[in-house]
């Protein structure tokens, strides 16, 4: 469990996936990227998708919040703690929503990659 929930706070932290990838704003494809073996070979349903979706906006406050308090924090352990307990609340945002983390990780990654994908989410949002 450990491992899915710092696979998930890296993944939304350190990339920054939610709300900027989505809304384009610092979005750039690299040339010849392609999908994630595991994102290319799945179809995801409209009700994933919403959910992806409703998710977003608290995802980008949680990100925000713990963010700014990372900042301010020096000693390596209450960093740990902090990340911990960022991923802990992003975690159970998403399974607040419906999604289990992989089924959310798996989405972010074919967001990311692919064009239309991102454009049906982004309306989705809307």
């Amino acid at each position: 469990m450990k491992r899915i929930n710092a696979s998930l706070l890296t993944l939304l932290l350190s990339l920054g996936m939610a709300g900027t990838a989505i809304a384009g704003e610092s979005y750039s494809a690299q040339p010849g990227a392609t999908a994630a073996p595991e994102a290319a070979n799945y179809q995801f349903n409209d009700d994933e998708l919403e959910k992806f979706a409703a998710v977003q906006q608290e995802l980008e406050g949680i990100r925000e919040e713990y963010g700014a308090k990372l900042e301010n924090v020096e000693d390596p352990k209450k960093a740990q703690a902090l990340q911990q307990e960022a991923s802990e609340t992003m975690t159970d945002a998403v399974k607040d929503e419906g999604l289990d983390v992989e089924t959310y990780s798996t989405i972010a990654k074919a967001v990311r990659n692919d064009d239309a994908l991102r454009q049906r989410v982004i309306e989705m949002m809307n």
